[in-house]
């Protein structure tokens, strides 16, 4: 079973998206990006989300451990792990720059 990660509207405070995203562990990092959102799995993972609808874009196994942290900056996603490593991706292929 997934752990929620609860994203909200500020203007009435009900749920934005009515799906569970991230791994089995739930979600250990997020990023905005427009109108996406980048969430980094326990299990490695970096997934890409609509976030109007929650539907999956795109995923890609990043790391070998937990992604600690996602920032998004023209055009690229840099992630950070446990696993000691920064790495810079294609946020359009999940390909690794």
């Amino acid at each position: 079973m997934r752990r929620p990660l609860s994203i909200y509207k500020t203007s009435d405070w009900q749920p934005a998206i009515d799906r569970t995203l991230g791994d089995q562990m739930g979600v250990r990092s997020c990023e905005f990006i427009g109108d996406r959102i980048a969430v980094g799995g326990f299990n490695g993972k970096i997934y890409i989300y609509n976030l109007q609808t929650g539907d999956e874009l795109l995923n890609w196994k990043g790391h070998d451990n937990a992604v600690t942290s996602l920032i998004y900056n023209n055009g690229r996603l840099f992630s950070t792990s446990r696993d000691g490593h920064l790495k810079i991706w294609d946020i359009g292929t999940g390909k690794l720059i």
